[in-house]
Formats: C-alpha cells, sequence, structure tokens
C-alpha cells in the first residue's frame, strides 16, 4: 500500500516563545541526538531538499529536513538580529550627525521621523553588515565563541569595569523579581552620557551591546552573559555530566523569567529525554508558576532519531520521522 502524503501543517508542540533575545545562541537536538547550537536565524525557504516523512496520529506530513529541526527539535530558537542590530537611536550614537546612506542590501530599510525636528531612525538587517567588535578573549582560536562589545570608549580597563557591573547585577537579581528602577539605573550607569555642554553629549564610554562567554577548564562553554541598552540582562548556564554531554542549559531574563533544560542520554550519548522547566519572575508576594515539559527521543540501531514524543495532559503524543538520504 501507497504512502499517503499530506501537505498540511500540524500543531507544533512545545515550541520556543519568540521573545527579544540578546544571547546569540539557539538550541536545538539534532538527529543524532546530540545537542547542538543554532548560530543563524531560521531559513525557511519551503523547497523540500533533504526529504523527511512525519507521521503523526495516521497522518503523514512530506516534510524538509532542515525545517525538522527548525520546527520540531529546537528547543530555543536563534534570535533575530533586528533585536540588536546597530542603528541610530544607540547610546553611542548621540553625537553622530553624519547623514545616512544607502546600502546595498536585500533587506529593506526603514527610516522613521520622530517630532517636528524630523530625526529619523535608520534600520539596517543587513547579513553582510560590517561591525566593529571588540574581542575581549585572548585565547579566541581556542573558544567556541569570542566575546564581543560595541559603543564608544571600550577600552579594556572600561570593559572589565562593565563586565563587573555587569556580574554584580545579575548575582543581585538572579532568579528573583527585579525593579524596573533597577535596570533603569544600571543603564544609566553604562549606556548614559554624563554631562551636555554646548548642546554635546559628553562621556568617558556608553555602552550599546556587549556578549561574555566564560569556559571551564576542559574548554567546554559553562556561561553567556548579554546586555544590550534597549532591553534587559540575559544569562545563558550550561552544566555537563561526566562524560562531557550537556545536562542542564537554562537562559534567565533578569526580572522576567527563566527557561531551563535537563538532559538525560542513552549509552551512545544520544539524548533520550528533555525536561523542560519555565518559571515566571513575578513580583514578590504573587504566586511563581512554572511550567514543566517532559519530551522524549528514540533512534533506530543506525543511531538516526525516528520519533519524538511530547507529555501533554498525561497522555504522549508522539511524532514518527522517516529520514531519507541521510
Amino acid at each position: 500500500m501507497k504512502k499517503q502524503v499530506l501537505i498540511l501543517v500540524f500543531s507544533i508542540i512545545a515550541m520556543p516563545d519568540i521573545v527579544a533575545q540578546i544571547n546569540p545562541l539557539g538550541l536545538f537536538v539534532d538527529i543524532d541526538g546530540k545537542v547542538k547550537f543554532w548560530e543563524n536565524e531560521a531559513n525557511e525557504n519551503g523547497s523540500i531538499d533533504d526529504t523527511v516523512y512525519i507521521s503523526f496520529n495516521g497522518e503523514t506530513l512530506l516534510y524538509d529536513l532542515r525545517n525538522l529541526k527548525y520546527n520540531y527539535l529546537t528547543l530555543i530558537e536563534a534570535p533575530s538580529s533586528d533585536w540588536i542590530t546597530p542603528s541610530n537611536l544607540d547610546p553611542s550614537r548621540i553625537n553622530d550627525t553624519s547623514q545616512s546612506t544607502a546600502y546595498d542590501s536585500k533587506f529593506s530599510v526603514g527610516a522613521y521621523k520622530f517630532g517636528e525636528d524630523h530625526f529619523s531612525y535608520h534600520y539596517f538587517n543587513d547579513q553582510s553588515l560590517q561591525l566593529i567588535i571588540d574581542t575581549l578573549s585572548n585565547d579566541s582560536r581556542k573558544h567556541l565563541f569570542s566575546d564581543e562589545s560595541r559603543g564608544a570608549g571600550l577600552t579594556d580597563s572600561v570593559l572589565t569595569l562593565v563586565k563587573s557591573k555587569l556580574n554584580n547585577f545579575v548575582n543581585r537579581n538572579y532568579g528573583k523579581s527585579c525593579s524596573d528602577d533597577e535596570l533603569e539605573q544600571l543603564q544609566k550607569e553604562i549606556s548614559s552620557y554624563d554631562t551636555v555642554i554646548d548642546y554635546v553629549a559628553n562621556f568617558d564610554y556608553i555602552l550599546d551591546l556587549i556578549i561574555t562567554y566564560d569556559y571551564d577548564k576542559k574548554n567546554r562553554l559553562t556561561k553567556v552573559l548579554g546586555y544590550h541598552w534597549n532591553h534587559s540582562v540575559e544569562v545563558d548556564s550550561l552544566e555537563y555530566d561526566k562524560a562531557g554531554n550537556l545536562s542542564y542549559f537554562s537562559r534567565e531574563q533578569i526580572g522576567s523569567g527563566r527557561r531551563e533544560y535537563f538532559f538525560k542520554y542513552d549509552k551512545s550519548g544520544r539524548v533520550t529525554i528533555v525536561k523542560e522547566r519555565y518559571r515566571s519572575e513575578v513580583p514578590k508576594n504573587s504566586i511563581d508558576i512554572a511550567y514543566t515539559n517532559d519530551i522524549k527521543f528514540k533512534y533506530n540501531k543506525a543511531g538516526k532519531m525516528i520519533s519524538k514524543a511530547v507529555l501533554q495532559d498525561g497522555k504522549w503524543l508522539s511524532y514518527y520521522f522517516e529520514i531519507k538520504n541521510i
């Protein structure tokens, strides 16, 4: 009997929320059972390059392997660069009076005018746009990712000071409710000018963005800390088991919530169970609500993923994968 193929949209369970993210990493379980990072945004072009059949509740969907990974195996999406792309609203450009220029880009450029002074905000989304990045790590060749920052007056000593301020802020507020006033005070300290003299802003330094990476003695990523002047502070925490597999990952936006993932593996080092927990950080004297989700994966003898099951209302909902030509 021929396989029935339906081009339809399934209800995708446990898809990650779309929120303003600073840290540039997404997280997914690959078809080989390994936990891997997304470093680029989703690119769903509608074509089927590597055929996959997804079966659910007696129906079969013809799909593409790339989109399978994005839509069914992703735990945290790679963030959109839109959230932190350089713009004329960045604090470091407070003294920038240069005229905007045309950019050769496949993406659109939007200009927005505010008030009678016709101040324009030019927003660019161009993958070829080259940014000036300060590399803080002296040993970046050995690391998967290197620190980066953007702003004005960011000397080595200033960056050390900024990192200290951010870490102190995280230590005070991690896992707790955080008032808007405290975040505004941090932004004022590191992302605002000091004085205005003759209509010109004066400052020692101004920080638009910083992302830092910490590693353990085995060169494994253990922490990512991100700050953007127009968003909160974001912290990723990673832990590993004795075999070196990622056993825990969390992403917390200070004062907004934490998303956690606990991983269990089989003897071959393939993920078999993922426990997901989302905890909202709420004001004091309110109920702290945690949402949980369980996911199971199975593999064939060749080590290729053949199913994903999600626990919902006490029942396991299973998706079966038949991956061709891989």
